[in-house]
């Protein structure tokens, strides 16, 4: 079963993507590398050699490394020319649900399971921003397990996308609409909304008012 899919960042040669996948049939757990050139895909390298089901697989800065996130916790660098293992990062415990990168692919968040269950993370394109127009927030969503759903009332299960401020760590807003656990967020590339898609099946597409690029709440 294939888990997770990423093309390279580099907008000049964005021939390449890196996909991960689980047991399958004769098929081992892996992380593998394409490359495009013409139809047909070419295979370029295979790593297997990681004890824990790989959750996702980013590319890293210029597009030189590919950092993946694994079940038990680990994070682990591999050389995307040729697969080869780099590092390895012990960033928490236990499963990784998300992680998300800043435009410059410099600071990455990870996100995993604690009191509120979270799927899904983003940080804002604007952190990277020059000057005034410049935003340290990221987004996080989650919410209760799918199984005790219908048992909760929205406002329990905790299906709200939280907007925090990335150096502070404080909760600065909060957006209501699922009524079910979020299971993806991603940003406008502009900084000034997000769409959410979740387990009610609904992609909800929001933007943010005036206030958010003017009131001192939001700095």
């Amino acid at each position: 079963m294939d888990r997770f899919v990423e093309w390279c960042r580099l907008p000049t040669q964005q021939n390449r993507f890196v996909l991960a996948h689980d047991d399958f049939r004769s098929n081992q757990k892996a992380i593998k590398l394409w490359k495009v050139d013409g139809e047909t895909p070419k295979r370029m390298w295979v790593q297997d050699d990681f004890a824990s089901r790989c959750v996702q697989a980013h590319w890293g800065p210029f597009d030189e490394t590919i950092i993946s996130t694994h079940e038990n916790g680990d994070i682990m660098v591999w050389d995307s020319s040729t697969g080869e293992y780099i590092k390895e990062l012990r960033g928490h415990k236990a499963y990784i649900t998300c992680m998300s990168f800043s435009d410059d692919r410099l600071l990455a968040l990870t996100t995993y399971t604690t009191d509120r269950p979270l799927n899904a993370c983003g940080l804002s394109p604007l952190l990277t921003a020059p000057g005034p127009d410049r935003k340290l927030h990221l987004l996080l969503g989650g919410g209760q397990a799918a199984e005790d759903v219908t048992t909760t009332a929205s406002g329990e299960g905790k299906f709200e996308a939280l907007l925090y401020h990335v150096v502070r760590g404080e909760e600065i807003a909060s957006c209501k609409g699922h009524f079910g656990p979020l299971h993806t967020l991603a940003w406008k590339p502009d900084g000034s909304g997000y769409a959410s898609g979740g387990e009610d099946g609904y992609v909800r597409l929001y933007t943010f008012d005036r206030d958010y690029f003017t009131d001192e709440k939001f700095q």
